[in-house]
């Protein structure tokens, strides 16, 4: 082989490299602030169409326009409605108002199979009145036996996983939210959201308005999604807890559920309640979907003319895009309150993200 000598001098050579690595690291930097640029006008572009029409997938209408009166009444300083941003609290009720409930609810979905396979394994259960209702599917006992107390509907929930570490169940209840699909929409349960509260519910966080869900299902069930689906932080659910007990063992440390709630269960008189010891102030804005929600729109309403609050309440009135139940029961209940109906036949263009536009 031909013996090659590089007769470029060592300082000019070392010149003409460091040349080449400027002129790389010049192509680069303009490479990465062409990125920074349109990534910029991408988010402007996100936050004009915001500010644009924050409320997309709402239809126009009286109930899109009283959101966003209400929104600029509060927020404009010298409004003499405007209401300082810690005292802007916003509550939405979770399953039917935010999260799709038929053709059960999502906790009920991701539970009955748990109590089912724990009463196989443990024959004992079914002689707990309402273990035996779930395993048997005869939820007309649910409808003599109601919501609580220790035979109800939802003392069944204790019975996935008492005894075991909250962080289990944490896990599987996200593993269910995002991998179980609804059997009808054939989407993870956790995307079955209502794509226009989503919008309202970002809508409000832009203003400076505290937004919390608050539903009866188990608040770390709520925790499992209210992030990634909802957009909004744990802390700022709340949901029916069950009591825990922090365990120290040789392989560390963990929280225990136990076969017990914190009481009041959060749902119907128990949601005021839960509101006050949590939040601490009166909700300005309440959001609901049924007669379990009375309560928590009526401690929203102060009935005094001289502040502005608002209650509105979902009405499932569309079988053909999602569902129709309770219609004139929600009518009712919205007409002797006063209360604002939001019809998802009538006010909403797009029911859920994976809706074709």
């Amino acid at each position: 082989m031909p013996l090659i000598i590089n007769l470029i001098p060592i300082e000019e050579r070392s010149d003409m490299e460091y040349g080449t690595v400027m002129k790389n690291l010049k192509r680069t930097r303009r490479h990465v602030l062409l990125v920074l640029i349109v990534a910029a006008l991408i988010g402007w572009m996100a936050v004009l169409a915001i500010a644009a029409d924050p409320l997309g997938s709402w239809r126009k209408g009286t109930n899109k326009r009283l959101i966003i009166e209400f929104v600029e009444k509060v927020t404009t300083p010298g409004s003499p409605s405007f209401v300082t941003p810690e005292d802007r609290v916003v509550t939405f009720d979770m399953d039917g108002t935010v999260l799709l409930e038929k053709p059960s609810y999502a906790l009920f979905a991701f539970a009955i199979p748990l109590i089912k396979a724990a009463a196989a394994a443990q024959p004992a259960l079914l002689e707990r009145p309402h273990v035996r209702a779930i395993v048997d599917g005869d939820m007309k006992y649910f409808a003599k036996a109601g919501k609580f107390g220790p035979e109800g509907l939802y003392a069944t929930l204790l019975e996935t996983h008492t005894g075991k570490a909250e962080a289990r169940y944490s896990a599987d209840a996200r593993a269910f939210l995002f991998e179980k699909k609804h059997p009808r929409f054939k989407a993870p349960y956790a995307e079955t959201v209502y794509l226009p509260m989503l919008e309202m519910i970002r809508y409000l966080n832009v203003n400076g308005f505290r937004v919390y869900i608050c539903s009866g299902s188990d608040i770390s069930f709520i925790r499992a999604m209210i992030e990634k689906s909802i957009g909004l932080p744990v802390e700022n659910a709340i949901g029916t807890q069950v009591m825990t007990t922090w365990i120290e063992h040789d392989k560390g440390s963990e929280f225990r559920r136990e076969h017990a709630f914190v009481e009041p269960v959060n749902d119907e008189k128990g949601k005021p309640v839960n509101i006050l010891r949590i939040v601490g102030k009166r909700p300005i804005i309440a959001v609901g979907n049924s007669e379990g929600d009375r309560d928590m729109l009526e401690y929203s309403d102060d009935k005094n003319p001289a502040t502005l609050d608002l209650q509105m309440i979902v009405n499932h009135d569309d079988p053909e895009r999602e569902y129709e139940y309770a219609v004139e029961k929600v009518n009712h209940l919205a007409a002797e309150n006063s209360w604002h109906v939001i019809s998802m036949k009538k006010d909403w263009e797009r029911i859920f993200n994976f809706d074709k536009k």
